[in-house]
């Protein structure tokens, strides 16, 4: 049973430094819930929103309310003050090159460690195509058996290990955006990785709704 992890004021104060805790997101009222009872995500959903400012994108990713038993450790948004463009991404073999924007935020739990990372695109053929290179990306890695979560496409999970942390990874493209929950260290449940990954999808189509 992981420990319900409060912020306190010093914890909320740097949160608000980093922009993390928005007006939208603080205290879980941004479409998250606390695990396991994640809102569903509704099938077959799909959104034309364009994440493209850090507001959204803060909206997008889970927050300490919405993560109890978690530990908040660092986080950040990045937008590209100019849209990255075909010339920008021409021979470049990262298959989010052409991202308009990336946001990321990690917590702990009792030596676990979860992270969310969402890449915004300009529209959904952009997102489609990074998601299917991002697909060739990851078949080098082995598979492994979590399910897809509602509401999204092109969902799937391999292990790799980065920076010498063996770890599991599922990840899913819906709308506009590509999004890839991580769990490090710990016993990298599967089960835990996908309702992980459904809090994420819910809050990711709740920022984006118009």
């Amino acid at each position: 049973m992981r420990r319900t992890t409060g912020t306190g004021r010093a914890g909320a104060a740097a949160l608000v430094a980093l922009g993390i805790l928005t007006a939208a997101g603080c205290g879980g009222g941004g479409g998250g819930g606390a695990l396991p009872g994640a809102a569903p995500v509704p099938a077959g959903v799909d959104f034309a929103t364009v994440l493209n400012d850090k507001a959204k994108i803060q909206a997008a990713l889970p927050d300490p309310g919405s993560m109890h038993g978690w530990a908040y450790k660092s986080g950040n948004t990045d937008v590209a003050p100019t849209p990255p463009g075909a010339d920008d991404c021409a021979g470049d073999g990262s298959w989010d090159c052409a991202a308009l924007a990336t946001g990321r935020i990690r917590f702990e739990a009792e030596g676990e460690r979860a992270t969310f990372v969402l890449r915004a695109f300009a529209d959904r053929p952009g997102a489609q195509d990074a998601c299917r290179k991002e697909s060739a990306w990851s078949a080098g890695y082995p598979k492994a058996d979590v399910p897809p979560v509602a509401g999204t496409a092109g969902g799937h999970a391999y292990r790799r290990n980065a920076g010498g942390l063996d770890g599991i990874n599922l990840t899913m493209c819906l709308g506009t955006v590509v999004a890839t929950t991580t769990l490090e260290r710990g016993a990298l449940d599967p089960a835990e990785l996908h309702r992980l990954s459904e809090l994420f999808a819910a809050r990711i189509q709740k920022a984006a709704a118009p």
